[in-house]
């Protein structure tokens, strides 16, 4: 066994180092000491490791706290209050997180490498900020979580979140990542199997941002279905900003949200679940990009916000679709974060109307063929006209020149009047699900110079 090497100073103070040779356990206790881990030093609790009274810890070396054992505080790092610790040490600990003194992260890493649930908490409402977090273990279901306990936590501004494929389940509370790096979370990315942060109720994941890069949000939920639904943000503005995000595994009905109530534009909305998503310091625009997994959540193609001034759903319009791997992504650009947080996936109502006429006179009043919900329901549309010979007259790609509404077709050609005629038209929606809409288009009247 190797024996451990630390530095105790004290007066008058108690430091109790306790054996169970038939468990093969052991304890730290410290009631007041200065105990210093030094670069290269080992500490290896098969029980716990209790700091109390005003006990001051400095640890550059490897600090492991085991639950092999049968005492009651097996596996658990705590830290009574009036104790502090401090260092750019390592700390392993396979149960619980218990901080009620001050935790100086400086360099440290902590990982919480147990099989069952570990907690993260407090007696007293202290909120440990940890430099380096992983979360590893192989325990399923419940045993898969690391879990905050009536306290938030946070990662500092030079820390790493790494949850790898483990769940850190914030419940009501918050969990800060302040490292404005956009890279500063990770996860495994296996397809079932990623590492995700759950929250309920009023709890979140907050995000520092400093750049306008893509900043990952990797929430999920194991209540009811598991669900890994990531949520990208890139904000618009490189000035300090903050975001918050949580998945809601539910109806958005069951948080006075109906479903029912949306505007005209949406044909239906994804009942599994919905995203909180909030900006709560900043002012630029961002572009969000919500995932989902078609497979199990069905196929969506747009995006919704609730309007609380109007109590529905409103749509966000020119939404755009990608696929990364098995998921699919609904991306809005530059969104403003004018109303609510909730944000649900939704799938349009086609109200395409195709007009057969209309009256190029320049009296205000249908001069150009408008064409409404083209642009909201098919962004990436290509408008083409043509005689009856089969010569092109118009030409527009949206996704190339912007919207077709901006550049509606006047009836003319090299910019001279077209005659009162019948004209052929395609319209290419650029959508797997949607064929080209081919029909006639009718100039019934041309004002006389």
């Amino acid at each position: 066994m190797t024996t451990t090497m630390l530095q105790f100073k004290s007066l008058s103070i108690a430091v109790f180092l306790f054996y169970t040779p038939y468990s093969i356990s052991q304890i730290v206790y410290s009631n007041g000491a200065t105990i210093s881990m030094t670069g290269g030093s080992i500490l290896h609790c098969n029980g716990g490791f209790q700091l109390t009274g005003n006990t001051f810890f400095t640890n550059e070396g490897n600090l492991t706290v085991t639950k092999l054992s049968t005492l009651p505080e097996r596996g658990n790092y705590n830290m009574g209050a009036g104790s502090s610790a401090s260092g750019s040490g390592n700390y392993r600990v396979e149960q619980d997180w218990i901080n009620d003194g001050i935790f100086a992260a400086d360099g440290s890493n902590v990982f919480l490498y147990g099989n069952t649930e570990q907690i993260i908490t407090s007696n007293n409402g202290t909120v440990t900020i940890f430099n380096n977090l992983t979360l590893t273990g192989t325990g399923t279901n419940n045993d898969r979580k690391k879990s905050l306990l009536n306290v938030d936590a946070e990662v500092g501004q030079i820390g790493i979140l790494n949850l790898t494929d483990r769940e850190l389940s914030t419940a009501a509370n918050n969990f800060y990542v302040r490292n404005t790096a956009a890279g500063c979370i990770l996860n495994s990315t296996t397809y079932g199997s990623e590492g995700f942060v759950s929250s309920l109720n009023n709890g979140y994941l907050f995000r520092e941002t400093a750049a306008s890069s893509d900043y990952l949000f990797p929430v999920g939920s194991s209540i009811g279905t598991l669900r890994y639904r990531p949520v990208t943000i890139q904000p618009l503005g490189t000035s300090d900003h903050q975001f918050a995000v949580r998945l809601n595994n539910y109806i958005a009905d069951l948080d006075s949200y109906p479903l029912a109530q949306k505007e005209s534009m949406i044909e239906n909305a994804n009942s599994f679940y919905y995203h909180s998503i909030e900006r709560t310091s900043g002012s630029s625009d961002a572009s969000i990009s919500a995932y989902f997994d078609p497979t199990v959540d069905g196929d969506w193609k747009g995006l919704a916000n609730w309007n609380s001034a109007e109590a529905l759903w409103k749509v966000l319009e020119q939404p755009v679709a990608s696929s990364q791997g098995n998921y699919k992504v609904i991306t809005k650009n530059s969104w403003n974060f004018s109303n609510q947080n909730p944000y649900v996936l939704t799938n349009p109502a086609d109200l395409l109307i195709i007009p057969t006429a209309f009256t190029p006179d320049q009296d205000a009043v249908h001069d150009t063929w408008s064409i409404p919900f083209l642009d909201q329901q098919y962004p990436d549309n290509v408008v083409r006209i043509y005689n009856r010979w089969g010569n092109l007259l118009f030409e527009h790609d949206s996704k190339a020149n912007g919207p077709y509404e901006n550049h509606e077709w006047d009836g003319t050609y090299e910019g001279n009047n077209l005659p009162v005629a019948s004209y052929y038209f395609i319209i290419d929606f650029n959508d797997d699900e949607k064929n080209a809409a081919t029909g006639i288009v009718t100039i019934v009247k041309e004002k006389e110079n």
